[in-house]
């Protein structure tokens, strides 16, 4: 390599922050009980998380089919996945 040339950038590249929140939130509180990130997606959360939850879920393509508010004051979250919606 000449001196003038600079080395190629192996790191991982910058996520913007949207992609960040969506990845930190579903890392947190997404299950897969298929155990593909593509399959069925679950989560339970708290009322006031609910809303980001659900929209970091569908940011990968598990939108939400049902939200149920449970006894605990919970919500649960659920999604037939990213397959069965098509993508």
């Amino acid at each position: 390599m000449k001196m003038s040339e600079t080395p190629m950038k192996t790191s991982e590249p910058e996520l913007d922050p949207e992609t960040t929140a969506a990845n930190l939130l579903c890392e947190k509180y997404v299950k897969y009980p298929s155990g593909h990130w593509k399959g069925p997606a679950v989560a339970t959360v708290p009322a006031d998380m609910a809303d980001a939850v659900s929209y970091a879920m569908g940011f990968f393509g598990s939108l939400v089919d049902t939200r149920k508010v449970l006894p605990s004051g919970m919500v649960e979250l659920s999604s037939r996945g990213y397959w069965a919606h098509g993508f």
